[in-house]
């Protein structure tokens, strides 16, 4: 009998490690992040870490203002903490990006690396566009966790209040 591999697509990672501990399935990839601990816990299993292949975006409608002005755009990347947040919203081993591309992937890590924040020249790139006291925006996400975006609720409210703090006054807002 020639040996086989049979996969089985399972979108819900409580439901793969559910089948994992009853021995329904031999193998699970990219456990859900509270089941991680219980994982490691289980001496009849076996972790077998693997570089990520997955980079989250916060992407802009640069459409219409006040996105359409690139100083704005390189001020809110400027404000935003981007380790601040995988701290608050991902899971425990998540590596930060410094690159358009995982750095897993040969010469994704190409070209310089992304700018570290610096909330003070966010602030004064917008005062440079007359946006010193900030301005409103709406924050749009996912309700459901995706496997780049595990808890989409927690990034969108850690991106909110940093937000909001970065222009020192100014006023920056989600929802």
């Amino acid at each position: 009998m020639t040996p086989s591999i049979i996969f089985v697509g399972e979108e819900d990672a409580g439901q793969r490690f559910s089948k994992l501990r009853e021995g329904s399935v031999d193998a699970v990839d990219e456990l859900a992040p509270g089941d991680v601990e219980a994982a490691q816990a289980n001496p009849d299993l076996t972790i077998t870490p693997r570089q990520g292949l997955n980079t989250a975006y916060i992407g802009f409608d640069n459409r219409f203002a006040p996105f359409d002005n690139e100083t704005v755009r390189r001020a809110i990347a400027l404000g935003i903490d981007r380790a601040a947040i995988v701290d608050a919203s991902f899971p425990p081993g998540t590596q930060l990006a410094t690159h358009f591309l995982p750095c897993a992937i040969p010469a994704g890590c190409g070209g310089d690396p992304w700018s570290e924040p610096d909330p003070e020249a966010a602030r004064d790139l917008l005062a440079e566009v007359g946006m010193a006291d900030g301005f409103t925006s709406t924050i749009s996400f996912p309700a459901e966790p995706r496997d780049y975006l595990p808890d989409p609720t927690a990034t969108a409210t850690a991106l909110q209040a940093q937000l909001k703090m970065s222009a020192d006054g100014a006023t920056f807002s989600g929802s």
